[in-house]
């Protein structure tokens, strides 16, 4: 028989916890437990607890060398009765006081700390001045408190004990124990972690039995849709993936080199699996009986707080005695990049491992700028830099058959497509460096049979289900004032897609534009809850408002992609075609106006009392409007397509806060002036540079003006002006140099190669890029790295020499498939394309070009996709497939144009040249090899400038004016020898012969054929394609 103290111990425990946060009395729940009929499940529950009580306090002993805990757990009567009598140990209770034992706790954690408190003062303990043994009991006590709940519930269920609650409280008794388990679930988590509290509201949490007691989402598909979460993956969702060497998975890769010492960087696109794999290996660590603690911090984890507790977090990783692993993931953002002055105090500490995750671009750019000291932040760069990389391997079939495996399981969904089907999909589509797991979770069945099976349909229908002007729609919004609810949309993906992450109150910012009466936010409000469960997803937080997100940042990106594509098509004829987008604009508006209004600050706070957000606005509002601007700015940075929503400063529609730093101010400024230089919108980029330039200088910025001098040399370039370019990149070479950054000097020579070379001279070209490459080998050079290899490949290729061009292209293909850099990857195909079509081999270097396209297209980098259709024409035009030729040249024509790019309009009307000279039209070849050979003697490139006046020589002597043309010819030859030019001088050589054969002058072929024998001969190279067509037509005329 178990002491009544006992019982009514549980009795009230029980009573406390199922009415918390409900207007129902603990005392009317006593009053139904404490009825005879139920005497027996109390009892036994009491029973259970205590024996539950007893085992958890063991164990803990166990763990303690000090045995602090012995004979805890031997009078329970004693520690009940303390409990009754409070802080007066002198009063005798009454039988009814015994039996009522007063403990009607405010909440859980009170309860524990009261029973802890009775057992230190039954055992004469001194709880204040031993923190640890307080610890100790308090996590015994949870989980004893948490097995009793557990089995009360196992007894109650389907007996008439339920029935009579629900009757005569209203309460549904499961769901309330369920709610006061997992309570207790986060109660057992903070007592136990060796996280401080700061540590912990910033984001952080230890992993722990109690976090992984309720399993994963009950509602598994979502997880497809808004990603993993910690319990997901210890469920088993999603199956492992295959690592890097095919035979053991990529979890047990990276946790074996992190066992070993070596600190790891997971680098992928967007949807490529990154977090769901650092928490693999969290899981793996924490089930292994050979390593210690983890400590995780989730993205978007810390409700918007920053990470700033540095020495928090450091001495948590010594009070272990365990090998510990601190996993982050968005490591290199603002909000949590300190985390690396961790790294960097624990340095030569054995027993902590760094496991981290981010962008490929996010990492490379990476600066340090997280919350710390300014002389700090070189050191974090350069950290960054030396640790380890773990790119993420493509999708096996063999992985893509796992996840159907377990899909299957968990949904109870069948999957129509096998394995071989999906990856050919996949293959066919990640190109653009879509993440494989973000495509997969399209290709799946999760949505329950309503069509929307790929990524691009699911964005578009829910698009036009919020745009007011679309007549299409997969839900009823109606009721909603449809301006309002198609800016919610755009904000809800605005937030996501730059990582601000989508809290309830910076949806409702948009107050400010709408007014800050309750009937706006009541309806913002209900659109939220008309768009949850297919357009938002819900997550549980601490948070009283939970946060929202979309699917995954990259279905958020496409979703303001599918606004800018609206955009500039319906402003194309109009006079405000150069504004930013109106309702992207209203939306940068209501939240930079966080910043500067205190009003529209305060009527967010009447909504939401309790935002941390809004009092880290109060408190910091320079550190986070900071973190603001650059998450959205670099989000058009690495999506060029976005360009039309943001506009420029002459041009926006918003403007930045009042309270920006200047700082601040200068780096979105570059950030804009980026996004329309990738988007080939090179006057706006210029503009934009020049105020930023305007700005550093004024400021004393050096870094900034000298980064504002090569990307002014950026657009020079990429007009043509490569004389004002070539000066650009010497004042940012001079301003680096002086600052001592070599990664910057490495740039500027790069660039510098890439002016020699668009000017013909190749020599002096290779021998910039040959210094750029051994600077940045000294340095980690990444993407700028490969862009000089991509350029030495071209080189080598207009050389003549194709075995070292495909060595070069392929290194550089090589770093940008490793860093998932879509635009270099994207290059890199094209040069790749054009070196298997020199080679003869049009089959893959259309494959290698399709692919280009692809990725060039969904970044809406315009230059990349207009060089790439240049080059599929060509294989198309070899391949006589004339209306295909036709139709790219045209495109990538109009492309050129429209972007001002009048060195690439050259190079394409030269290739339409050869097409329409092919098809007979010697009048429409000249005109348009005229045009190129003028704007290639404009740029002073002599090596472009002569092909194409070789190239005009050959219409002219296919046309009939064959002494013009082969003088022409001629002075083409001499040029192209002088350079050093062979494949060029074979290209030239292969277009006379052909145009000597149609005049049916046979007897120049042979003294032609000789001649570029010689040439091929002197190259010692293999001229591939060209040099095989001119065998063959001089072994037609032999024959």
């Amino acid at each position: 028989m178990v002491e009544d103290q006992v019982v009514s111990l549980v009795t009230n425990l029980t009573a406390a916890g199922v009415t918390t946060a409900t207007s129902v009395s603990a005392g009317r729940v006593q009053n139904i437990l404490r009825r005879q009929r139920y005497s027996e499940e109390v009892e036994a529950v009491a029973t259970e607890f205590t024996q539950a009580l007893e085992s958890a306090i063991k164990d803990e002993n166990a763990r303690r060398d000090t045995k602090e805990l012995n004979g805890v757990v031997d009078n329970w009567s004693d520690v009940a009765v303390r409990l009754a009598k409070g802080s007066d140990s002198t009063h005798e209770l009454s039988p009814r006081e015994k039996d009522q034992v007063s403990l009607l706790f405010e909440d859980e954690e009170t309860a524990v700390r009261r029973i802890a408190d009775a057992i230190a003062a039954t055992e004469g303990y001194d709880l204040e001045q031993t923190p640890q043994l307080r610890q100790a009991l308090e996590a015994a006590l949870t989980r004893a408190y948490r097995q009793a709940i557990a089995d009360f519930e196992q007894r109650i269920a389907g007996t008439d004990l339920a029935d009579v609650f629900e009757t005569e409280t209203g309460l549904v008794l499961s769901e309330k124990l369920d709610d006061l388990r997992n309570q207790l679930a986060e109660l057992g988590a903070t007592i136990e972690s060796l996280l401080s509290q700061p540590a912990r509201e910033e984001g952080f949490q230890q992993l722990t039995p109690s976090g992984f007691a309720y399993g994963p989402d009950p509602r598994p598909e979502r997880c497809w849709r808004i990603g993993f979460t910690l319990a997901d993956v210890h469920a088993g969702l999603p199956a492992e993936r295959l690592g890097k060497n095919g035979t053991k998975p990529a979890s047990q890769e990276l946790f074996e080199a992190l066992q070993s010492g070596e600190d790891h960087f997971v680098v992928g696109g967007p949807g490529s699996g990154k977090s769901t794999l650092c928490k693999q290996v969290a899981i793996r660590w924490y089930e292994s009986q050979s390593t210690g603690p983890v400590l995780y911090r989730e993205s978007g984890s810390g409700g918007g707080t920053q990470f700033e507790s540095v020495e928090a977090l450091k001495q948590a990783i010594l009070a272990s005695d365990e090998h510990t692993l601190v996993v982050v993931e968005d490591a290199v953002q603002p909000g949590a990049s300190a985390v690396f002055e961790v790294v960097e105090k624990l340095s030569g500490y054995e027993q902590v491992s760094f496991l981290f995750d981010d962008l490929r671009t996010a990492v490379e750019d990476f600066d340090g700028t997280g919350p710390v000291e300014s002389s700090v932040r070189p050191r974090q760069s350069n950290l960054v830099e030396s640790l380890h990389r773990y790119h993420l391997p493509r999708l096996s079939k063999t992985d893509i058959e796992r996840v159907i495996a377990g899909f299957e399981a968990a949904t109870g969904r069948t999957v129509d497509h096998d394995a071989d089907s999906l990856r050919n999909e996949i293959r066919s589509r990640s190109n653009a460096e879509i993440g494989d797991m973000m495509l997969l979770s399209f290709l799946l069945p999760v949505t329950g049979g309503d069509g929307d099976t790929g990524l691009e349909r699911n964005v578009r229908n829910r698009y036009e289900t919020l745009d007011p002007d679309s007549e299409t729609a997969i839900r009823d919004l109606s009721r909603f004032d449809p301006e309002l609810v198609a800016d919610v949309g755009v904000m809800l993906t605005l937030l996501n897609a730059s990582g601000i992450g989508i809290k309830p109150e910076l949806v409702h910012a948009l107050g400010y534009e709408y007014g800050h009466d309750w009937e706006t936010h009541d309806e913002i409000a209900e659109i939220r809850a008309a768009l949850e469960g297919w357009f938002l997803y819900a997550v549980e937080t601490d948070d009283t408002d939970g946060i929202i997100r979309t699917t995954h940042r990259l279905w958020s990106t496409l979703y303001l992609r599918r606004l800018a594509f609206d955009h500039e098509v319906n402003q194309r004829d109009s006079r405000r075609r150069e504004r930013s987008d109106r309702r992207f604009a209203r939306c940068l508006t209501s939240l930079f106006a966080l910043f500067d209004d205190a009003e529209h600050r305060e009527e967010l706070s009447l909504e939401f009392p309790d935002s941390e957000l809004i009092n880290r606005i109060n408190d910091q509002p320079d550190v986070v409007v900071t973190e603001f601007l650059n998450m959205i700015f670099e989000m058009g940075e690495n999506w060029p397509a976005l360009a039309s929503l943001f506009g420029v400063t002459r041009t926006a529609i918003y403007d930045f806060p009042d309270m920006c730093p200047d700082e601040s101010r200068c780096r979105a400024l570059e950030l804009r002036g980026h996004t329309h230089r990738l988007r080939g919108n090179y006057e706006k980029s210029r503009y934009e540079y020049e105020r930023t330039l305007e700005l550093a200088t004024e400021h004393g910025n050096k870094h900034a003006v000298a980064r504002s001098y090569n990307h002014l040399g950026l657009v020079a370039e990429a007009s043509g002006d490569t004389e004002t370019a070539r000066d650009r990149f010497q004042e940012s070479l001079e301003c680096f140099r002086e600052l001592g950054d070599r990664r910057g000097e490495a740039m500027c020579f790069s660039n510098l190669g890439l002016v020699a070379r668009k000017e013909g001279d190749l020599t002096t070209a290779q021998e910039y890029l040959e210094r750029s490459l051994r600077l940045f080998r000294d340095v980690a050079g990444g993407h700028i790295e490969a862009v000089c290899l991509g350029n030495l490949g071209i080189i080598a290729q207009n050389s003549g020499d194709l075995p070292l061009a495909r060595k070069y292209l392929r290194r550089s293909f090589e770093i940008t498939r490793n860093m998932n850099d879509r635009r270099g990857k994207a290059q890199a195909l094209i040069g790749l394309g054009l070196v298997s079509r020199n080679e003869g081999n049009h089959e893959t270097a259309s494959e290698f070009i399709d692919r280009s396209i692809k990725i060039e297209r969904e970044l809406g980098y315009r230059e990349g996709w207009a060089k790439a259709l240049g080059v599929k024409a060509l294989i198309a035009r070899d391949q006589e497939d004339f209306n295909t030729a036709r139709e790219s040249y045209e495109r990538s024509l109009d492309i050129f144009q429209e972007i001002s790019d009048e060195y690439g309009e050259a190079t394409i009307l030269g290739g339409l040249a050869i097409m329409v000279r092919a098809q007979g039209e010697y009048q429409k070849a000249q005109e348009k090899l005229e045009r190129s050979q003028n704007i290639f003697s404009k740029f002073e490139d002599e090596h472009a400038a002569a092909e194409s006046a070789g190239l005009l020589g050959a219409v002219q002597v296919a046309n009939g004016n064959e002494e013009s043309g082969r003088h022409k010819l001629n002075d083409a030859y001499a040029e192209l020898a002088a350079i050093g030019a062979p494949l060029t001088m074979i290209r030239v050589f292969r277009h006379h012969i052909e145009a000597e054969l149609e005049r049916e002058n046979i007897d120049h072929i042979q003294r032609l054929y000789d001649e570029a024998k010689a040439c091929a001969t002197e190259a010692e190279s293999d001229l591939g394609y060209e040099w095989e067509l001119i065998k063959s037509h001089y072994q037609s005329v032999a024959q």
